[in-house]
């Protein structure tokens, strides 16, 4: 699902730069070959996280860093090709161009980046924020997780597949690999995640 939102919001971005390619070339427009250039190596270099935030969760998964790395490259390949169809099909987009701008706009914010899951309730205000003003939320993105059951139950609540680049587990992990804490303190550590609110 993730693989497809990003996908999905790339199309739009593609598209954008062949509008933008296209205006260039008629010559009827203030836009020049600097800007257009502009825009197409600004989109280019923030597909470098964009591919990297489908890429790692997918490792996390179980999948090769090589299938991997291959999804998130094909996610951002549809942009060239949005941008290639648009400029073929240019005059007949152009009276259309302000519904397929709303689009870009709309595919940007389909999926919810948040950098750190605790109780789910901020970013879950955020999802019906979006939702109160007719955007489909197909899920939310987070750089971390404690996984706490509270928040697990809110997000099957709201319908929300959440999506972590790492989370309590795998930190307990490696501190216990790197020698930063001790077997002993695994099972206090699984407690106190279990409802940190009244532990201890």
């Amino acid at each position: 699902m993730l693989v497809f939102a990003v996908a999905l919001h790339n199309l739009p971005e593609g598209m954008a730069v062949g509008v933008v390619l296209a205006a260039m070339l008629s010559g009827e427009s203030v836009i020049t070959a600097a800007g257009a250039f502009a825009l197409a190596i600004g989109i280019a270099i923030q597909n470098f996280p964009e591919g990297a935030i489908v890429s790692m969760p997918l490792v996390g998964t179980g999948l090769s860093k090589k299938k991997a790395f291959k999804y998130g490259f094909l996610t951002g390949v549809v942009e060239p090709a949005g941008a290639l169809l648009t400029l073929a099909l240019v005059s007949f987009i152009e009276p259309v161009l302000p519904f397929i701008l709303s689009f870009a706009a709309g595919a940007m914010i389909y999926v919810v980046v948040e950098d750190l899951i605790s109780t789910g309730g901020s970013s879950l205000k955020a999802v019906e924020a979006l939702r109160a003003h007719g955007c489909e939320v197909i899920g939310m993105v987070a750089s971390y997780t404690y996984g706490f059951p509270v928040a697990e139950e809110a997000f099957a609540a709201a319908k929300v597949e959440l999506t972590t680049l790492t989370n309590y587990e795998a930190v307990v992990e490696v501190a216990l690999s790197t020698g930063y804490i001790k077997e002993e303190h695994v099972p206090m550590l699984a407690e106190w995640r279990k409802d940190p609110a009244h532990w201890g």
